[in-house]
């Protein structure tokens, strides 16, 4: 059933994979040297240097937000995930986000890994929270990753039987003309907000492309999905030639967050697509 369900969705989402395209390189790495020093002390057997490192990690996501997120998403969460400290993966995850919100693809993968290493801790509840919010700001091409891991998530924290009802509807919305109903498995998952609170505040007043992008994120982080929504499509007119893609796409994933399914966001692209816009 799970495979059947998983290829629905899929075959949906191929066409507008297409046209979206793939994100540039990204963010350029910290100093190399600095990140494979990190890494060899995360994976290391000193608890000492494996302290560091985490500090270390700390203090450049305040000092270096324009790259250090990046580095920690490519190099060093992978390396804290196999060293079993998922604690600190967890809440370096979250600082990471925070501290570089502008680049959806990092706040989604970031979103993503904060989920998984809850999962790892036994954390069900709070698991299914953060499986919610990546959900919420994963990239259109990651949908069947998120369905998949919110299932995973619920299955621990509320077992199969709430499990079974969300894949079907995820099934039913991939296809459905109207958005999902209140009722619905994903909209009795509430995320506390707390933790982007004072970062949407600060951003409130933004008027320019990468604070509203910022302020997006956030939003659908914290599940506040209509107002990340309107929040992108305030943004999309401002948005450079070579970002119009990635501002389509802020748009359609506020679309799916909002309604818990991906029928209204695919339409809305493929629309795009026939007008030649």
């Amino acid at each position: 059933m799970r495979r059947r369900i998983m290829t629905t969705i899929v075959a949906l989402l191929v066409f507008v994979a297409s046209i979206l395209g793939s994100f540039g390189a990204g963010l350029a790495a910290t100093e190399k040297s600095v990140v494979t020093s990190i890494k060899d002390g995360i994976e290391g057997d000193d608890p000492v240097a494996r302290g560091k490192a985490v500090g270390a990690i700390r203090d450049l996501l305040k000092s270096a937000p324009r790259h250090a997120p990046q580095s920690l998403a490519d190099e060093w969460m992978p390396a804290l995930r196999a060293a079993g400290m998922h604690a600190e993966a967890a809440e370096l995850a979250l600082a990471g986000t925070l501290a570089r919100p502008r680049v959806s693809p990092l706040a989604a993968s970031l979103q993503k890994s904060r989920a998984e290493a809850l999962l790892a801790l036994k954390k069900h509840d709070e698991a299914l929270v953060a499986a919610k919010s990546y959900y919420n700001v994963a990239m259109m091409r990651e949908t069947e990753q998120a369905i998949l891991l919110l299932a995973d998530a619920l299955r621990a924290a509320r077992g199969e039987p709430a499990a079974k009802p969300f894949l079907a509807e995820q099934t039913q919305g991939a296809t459905a003309s109207t958005v999902a109903a209140s009722g619905s498995v994903l909209s009795l998952i509430k995320v506390d907000p707390a933790p982007y609170e004072a970062a949407i505040m600060q951003r409130q007043g933004a008027v320019d492309y990468d604070a509203l992008v910022e302020l997006g994120n956030l939003l659908l982080l914290a599940d506040r999905t209509k107002e990340a929504r309107e929040t992108f499509e305030r943004a999309q007119p401002l948005a450079p030639h070579k970002g119009l893609s990635q501002s389509i796409e802020n748009v359609a994933r506020a679309m799916r967050a909002e309604d818990g399914s991906v029928a209204r966001a695919n339409a809305y692209i493929l629309r795009l697509r026939q007008d030649g816009k």
